[in-house]
């Protein structure tokens, strides 16, 4: 998908490029653009996360801002949420 995605609640994609905004979750396995949510997440992410709590691993070719509260950004793709992850509040970037 491409362009724009707006929902009330949950706004969840496989592959997006654009802006995706919801009331509560935000969603995509891999995103190139921006998510603003109350909780932001992306497999694999080129862009800027915008929520409460923001979780992504940056794409090979990528980069990513994290602006919120709790933001955390995997090395890899076999990150979870403890191991392999690292965490900065406020605003958190990774490449």
């Amino acid at each position: 998908m491409a362009g724009l995605q707006a929902a009330g609640l949950f706004s969840v994609a496989v592959d997006f490029r654009g802006v995706q905004i919801a009331g509560l979750i935000s969603q995509a396995v891999e995103c190139r653009g921006v998510q603003m949510a109350f909780w932001t997440a992306s497999e694999s992410m080129c862009g800027v996360q915008i929520g409460v709590m923001n979780f992504a691993v940056p794409a090979e070719d990528g980069w990513v801002v994290q602006i919120g509260l709790v933001n955390g950004i995997g090395r890899d793709k076999d990150a979870g949420w403890f191991e392999g992850t690292r965490y900065f509040p406020g605003i958190n970037i990774g490449w």
